[in-house]
């Protein structure tokens, strides 16, 4: 077994992990990265969402049985069929991706369940993540308020003609653009992408969040193509235990751990630390989906993401979050999966008419959900996975106000492709180590983990509550205000 002793250790090569990771490295401290990832990448996520076979019912995406891989470079989906959750695990560069883009937002205090003032911490680091990111902000609109403002892009994109909205605002919902995660110059060798079919963390001409191109300079420094299976304290900090993909084991110790490994992933490390089981919170952000079809079609997809949200106001303090994405943008089984009957012919069909298909993906905050875990030993279990009684009648007021804004715009609902997809498939979750004062399984709003110094997370596992909207943005503006927090405390 090799040993080797860092002073800093980041877990994790999402949009967080790789966040944290360059503004150390550019301030010149000695850290290193694992993921399991390869660098270079064999090829690049877009490409695995599109590798269906119609003829084959088991690589459909969503399919729901207990327990489910689609392939090596696909996703799998685990469902557990007491609780009924289902995982989604990306197989990637860069944690985190989805086919049709990002949408981005300023996330404030009610939104996260935190203090106004930890709010503005984060908040002055806004314009920095924006930087980093570079955003599509097509100037004001209906969603300021709700999503926020940025810097107003130079560069249009263009809309797919079945996505047109004449009447943008209802009494329950108004239509707004889509803040997007895209770069709008040239920058460290990323390019501008207008009509890629790339996505947030990957796209094929090296634009965005792409840990593929931001740590090629850094390769000396990231531990690649391994899992940490073994986190342990000791006297001057903690130990790791590492595996490659050909079983070689490492043993790396370090003086500040940072966990960025996913919600799921972070949690489990930090269950290796607790001895005794402990009850801990699971928020998630429950999703649902409902198509709609226009009387005009796009033949091809010109602008592969969700390019418009519809803000849907349940009552004075809550509201849903539908992105609407052009049916050409969402792989055929996903549309597929909802028929009682699925095989080649069908398959053919729904490929053809989701050209004038519009679907919304519609996601609510997480106070409808009532999750509790366990944590203890290297264990991560759910002990109840119930929805909040309130959900149902407010998902059908929600699908109800949506149905009459998209009806002005001639966009007529489906009832029969409509569904709330397996509860965890959505991957909006987080809040497992959330901001608290209970020792081993709340952080302080440095978000160091209490009863560990030196261990922090800054992932989203540390948000208290996870809003409908999009939190990767504010996951990446935390991840660099928690960076210069340590930062001054390697220095001291």
């Amino acid at each position: 077994m090799n040993h080797f002793n860092h002073e800093l250790v980041i877990i994790g090569d999402g949009p967080a992990g790789i966040s944290f990771f360059n503004r150390l490295k550019n301030q010149n401290k000695n850290v290193v990265l694992i993921t399991t990832s390869s660098y270079p990448q064999r090829e690049d996520i877009y490409t695995r969402f599109s590798v269906i076979d119609p003829a084959s019912p088991t690589t459909w995406k969503f399919l729901n049985s207990t327990n489910h891989q689609i392939s090596k470079y696909e996703i799998s989906s685990i469902t557990n069929s007491n609780e009924k959750f289902t995982s989604v695990e990306y197989f990637g560069t860069g944690g985190l991706s989805n086919r049709w883009g990002a949408g981005c937002a300023k996330l404030n205090a009610e939104d996260l369940g935190i203090n106004k003032s930890f709010q503005k911490s984060i908040s002055s680091y806004y314009n920095e993540a924006e930087e980093q990111v570079g955003i599509y902000y097509h100037g004001e609109d209906l969603l300021d308020d709700y999503l926020g403002k940025f810097k107003e892009s130079k560069v249009k994109l263009n809309s797919p003609k079945t996505i047109t909205f004449p009447v943008c605002e209802t009494r329950w919902a108004k239509i707004g653009r889509t803040r997007q995660a895209f770069l709008q110059s040239e920058k460290d060798g990323r390019m501008p992408c207008n009509n890629c079919g790339g996505c947030f963390i990957y796209c094929q001409n090296k634009t965005i969040y792409n840990s593929q191109y931001l740590l090629a300079a850094s390769l000396k420094e990231i531990y690649t193509s391994c899992k940490v299976v073994g986190l342990s304290k000791i006297n001057k900090g903690y130990s790791l235990r590492l595996v490659n993909d050909r079983g070689d084991l490492t043993e790396i110790t370090a003086k500040f751990v940072i966990l960025a490994a996913g919600t799921i992933g972070s949690t489990r490390l930090l269950s290796t630390l607790i001895a005794n089981p402990i009850l801990s919170s699971f928020h998630h952000s429950m999703i649902s989906r409902s198509i709609f079809f226009g009387l005009r079609r796009e033949k091809k997809n010109i602008f592969p993401m969700g390019q418009y949200i519809v803000k849907v106001k349940i009552d004075d303090l809550q509201s849903a979050h539908a992105s609407l994405i052009h049916g050409t943008s969402i792989p055929t089984s996903d549309i597929v999966d909802l028929l009682p009957f699925k095989n080649n012919l069908i398959y053919n069909l729904v490929n053809y008419f989701k050209k004038y298909l519009v679907v919304a993906m519609i996601f609510y905050s997480s106070d409808y959900s009532n999750y509790k875990i366990q944590l203890g030993s290297g264990e991560l279990q759910f002990l109840d996975t119930k929805l909040s009684p309130k959900f149902k009648s407010d998902h059908q007021s929600v699908l109800s106000r949506l149905k009459g804004i998209m009806k002005s715009n001639h966009l007529f609902t489906h009832p029969l492709l409509s569904s709330l997809l397996p509860q965890g498939s959505d991957i909006h979750y987080g809040g497992t180590i959330p901001i608290g004062p209970k020792e081993y399984i709340n952080c302080t709003e440095d978000c160091e983990i209490r009863g560990f110094p030196n261990l922090y997370v800054v992932d989203g596992s540390w948000m208290p509550k996870i809003p409908e909207k999009s939190h990767t943005f504010t996951i990446i503006a935390n991840a660099i205000r928690v960076a210069d927090l340590v930062a001054s405390r390697m220095n001291a």
